[in-house]
C-alpha cells in the first residue's frame, strides 16, 4: 500500500493547493444551511424560485429568480430566533424587502415581501 501512494503522480504543489479547499469545505459544511424558496406574487402569475444560504451568525443570503426574468439577491438578518427580515436588490434597479417566520428547523418557513410596490408570497424550507 505504501508504494501504491509513492508511486502517485501528485507534486507537493498539487498536495498544497487542495488543502485551503478542504479546508474551507469543513468549515462551511458545518456553519451554513441551504433551504430551497418557492413564491408567487400576490395580484399576477407570475412565480419565482431560489435558495437562502444561512450561516451560522443568523445572516442569511437569498438568490430569487422569476418565471419573467426578474433576479433578485439580497440578505436578511434575525428578528428573533425564528423571525428574519431583510432586503434585496433585482436587475433592473428595483429592490424590496421581505419578513417570514420559519416555526422550527423542520418546518417551512413563510414570508411575505414587495418588489416595487407589487407584493408578493413565499414559502422557506423543505
Amino acid at each position: 500500500m505504501l508504494d501504491a501512494v509513492r508511486n502517485m503522480n501528485l507534486s507537493e504543489q498539487s498536495i498544497k493547493s487542495l488543502i485551503p479547499l478542504a479546508l474551507l469545505a469543513v468549515l462551511l459544511s458545518g456553519c451554513t444551511t441551504v433551504l430551497p424558496l418557492e413564491g408567487r406574487m400576490e395580484s399576477e402569475d407570475e412565480t419565482f424560485t431560489g435558495s437562502a444560504m444561512r450561516f451560522a451568525d443568523g445572516v442569511t443570503n437569498f438568490h430569487i429568480w422569476s418565471s419573467k426574468g426578474i433576479d433578485c439577491q439580497g440578505y436578511s438578518g434575525r428578528v428573533t430566533r425564528r423571525k428574519g427580515e431583510g432586503t434585496f436588490t433585482c436587475n433592473g434597479g428595483q429592490s424590496g424587502s421581505f419578513s417570514f417566520t420559519r416555526p422550527s428547523e423542520r418546518e417551512k418557513g413563510t414570508g411575505t415581501g414587495s418588489i416595487g410596490d407589487r407584493r408578493f408570497t413565499f414559502t422557506i424550507g423543505s
